[in-house]
């Protein structure tokens, strides 16, 4: 039989609550009293002891798992565990603070079916701060200020008797007040209900209201802005604003993140550059297990949207983003910056040599094609000594086309290929077989050297090469492991590929010399079809040139005439004619930028 006159548990009551109005039914003045009565430790029962409420329990005659878990837990990290969930002890008011909703408490001084003086109970709301309006009443929830109150902490109603004198000015400051979107959410899982998206359903209550309040600083005031700093006011607003977001699931919270990331200068470096003060609190104000979901959503989402880079710290060292940067394949590879910058420009992974804004960033799946390409460069001296030649006649192939740098300077000429110094192995391998399958062995002595047949052919070192490759002779023979300068050539097969050029015809130069056009007016006629040209071999061993019959050039020079021209016969300066051709309204018969001159049609002469 209960040695106690037991009281009703009320729904979501705390235990604390419900033992300070059962003091009160057994006629104990307060809490404190009934504690030193039944013999149990105080502050640890305060604390949520198990077996001190256990003591209790058996005292009435209810069970202990039912008034543990009403227990209000402080922790030994002081947080406090509240309905089977822990907030820090920011969130919780302490327990010598008041904090209530007087129409609540006169509400439960109406309530006749409960005995006098044990009417009035606690509502698990009124200990979290971010709580500022009762559900019920719609009113402010006040606190109030007196020394007396440290000596009953969790005891509402005696607290309650301490300020009695103040309840008049307490019940005229709660005055009406909108509850917001946030606080029905925390009252609703403090109650147990989930129905606020499937983010916030699936954290707890701490982490959710965390979340808003750190996610909604950085967005409201900027990442650069701790929450603890904000006003009242602002502290509200605050949670509100990322309560719309993230009340809409995972796609409202990553839309949060994605806007408070580019409110500010981008940077790959890691959390603290891309969150501020909101990484900063998670990682060291909130280190608790359960805050580790809060982390892990903001650091798996941004590692797929944004190029945070390996050895970044981002909640710990980053080993799994996709991204790296290129002075971290420098150290890995020891070539110089530009090179490897180069390199990555004509792969196309990056825009350009020069860096734009900070450390430049490439996808960690391409570093091995880099790196195999990498491996595969070698220099002029190597290339030379695969392809058996001189460091002299190596510089030929290069600038004849027949190798390439692995990575050209932005607008290369040919002097730019003097600063390239690494080429492709496989490449360079694989024109000397192009050349030697063509070649035969043993060879006659009758056959001459590669030296001697570029002067017999009247042609290129290169060219002659090009005509290996292309089959054109078929008693090219090679001296056993000499490489290209073992090549030998019968003098007679030169000398049949020689061409005669056509009688009736000009070469480009001649063309040119004629018209006085310019080199990019003549490949810029020619290429849109205004003067009519062939490219043909004028000796099979030498590269194409380009002809153009004498009648086409006679059309041609019929119709059109350069400035450069009219002034040498004329005597007339260039800057004359086009002063004179823009006053009268000339047009030009193709743009300037294209041809480097200014060419008109004669129907307009004299200017």
């Amino acid at each position: 039989m209960s040695a106690l006159f037991d009281v009703p548990l009320f729904e979501h009551e705390p235990l604390t609550s419900w033992f300070a109005r059962l003091a009160r039914a057994n006629s104990a003045p307060n809490s404190r009293v009934l504690f030193r009565y039944l013999g149990i430790d105080r502050a640890a029962f305060l604390r949520g002891d198990r077996d001190e409420i256990a003591r209790v329990a058996g005292q009435v005659g209810r069970s202990e798992d039912e008034l543990f878990a009403r227990a209000v837990i402080t922790n030994d990290n002081a947080s406090v565990t509240v309905a089977g969930a822990t907030f820090g002890k920011r969130m919780v008011v302490g327990p010598r603070r008041l904090r209530f909703c007087p129409h609540c408490i006169l509400s439960d001084d109406q309530d006749e079916g409960l005995m006098h003086g044990a009417r009035r109970r606690l509502r698990p709301h009124w200990m979290f701060l971010s709580v500022q309006t009762c559900p019920v009443h719609l009113t402010q929830i006040v606190e109030a200020e007196h020394v007396g109150l440290q000596r009953h902490p969790y005891d509402l109603i005696s607290q309650l008797e301490v300020v009695a004198e103040s309840m008049p000015e307490l019940i005229l400051e709660s005055v009406p007040r909108q509850m917001t979107a946030f606080e029905r959410f925390v009252c609703d899982r403090l109650e147990g209900r989930r129905n606020h998206g499937d983010f916030l359903d699936t954290v707890t209550p701490a982490v959710g209201i965390t979340a808003c309040e750190l996610l909604g600083t950085a967005y409201v005031y900027g990442r650069d802005t701790a929450f603890a700093g904000l006003s009242n006011e602002a502290m509200v607003e605050a949670r509100n604003t990322a309560f719309d977001f993230i009340v809409r699931g995972s796609h409202g919270f990553t839309e949060l993140l994605d806007y408070i990331r580019s409110n500010g200068r981008a940077s790959y470096a890691g959390g603290q550059a891309l969150y501020g003060k909101l990484y900063s609190a998670l990682l060291i104000n909130f280190k608790e297990p359960e805050y580790g979901v809060l982390r892990e959503r903001i650091r798996s989402h941004t590692l797929k949207t944004v190029r945070v880079i390996n050895g970044s710290e981002f909640f710990g060292k980053v080993t799994d983003s996709e991204w790296t940067t290129v002075s971290a394949l420098v150290d890995a590879t020891g070539s110089s910056d530009q090179t490897l910058r180069r390199l990555l420009v004509e792969m196309g992974h990056l825009d350009s040599v020069r860096q734009k804004d900070g450390e430049q960033t490439i996808p960690v799946a391409v570093v091995e094609n880099a790196l195999g390409k990498l491996r595969d460069m070698i220099d002029l001296e190597e290339v030379a000594a695969i392809l058996g030649i001189n460091r002299m006649h190596a510089w030929y192939l290069l600038k004849g086309g027949l190798i390439e740098p692995v990575v050209k300077r932005d607008g290369g000429s040919e002097r730019s290929y003097r600063l390239q110094n690494r080429y492709s192995k496989t490449a360079v391998l694989r024109l000397r077989d192009c050349i030697m399958k063509n070649t035969i062995t043993p060879c006659s002595k009758a056959l001459v050297p590669i030296s001697k047949a570029v002067k017999l052919a009247n042609t290129s070192y290169v060219g002659i090469l090009e005509a290996v490759i292309e089959g054109r002779f078929k008693r090219c023979g090679r001296a056993e492991d000499e490489g290209i300068a073992g090549l030998r050539f019968d003098p007679a097969e030169i000398e049949s590929l020689y061409w005669k050029a056509p009688g009736s015809a000009l070469d480009r130069a001649e063309v040119r010399k004629r018209m006085l056009l310019t080199s990019k007016a003549f490949t810029y006629l020619v290429s849109e079809g205004y003067l009519r040209a062939e490219r043909i071999h004028l000796h099979q061993s030498r590269a194409p040139v380009w002809i153009v019959a004498e009648s086409d050039f006679e059309d041609f020079s019929s119709k059109y005439v350069t400035f450069a021209l009219i002034a040498q016969q004329t005597r007339c300066s260039t800057r004359g004619l086009g002063r004179r051709r823009q006053d009268r309204g000339i047009p030009l018969a193709f743009p300037e930028d294209k041809v480097d001159q200014c060419i008109v049609e004669r129907i307009y002469l004299p200017i």
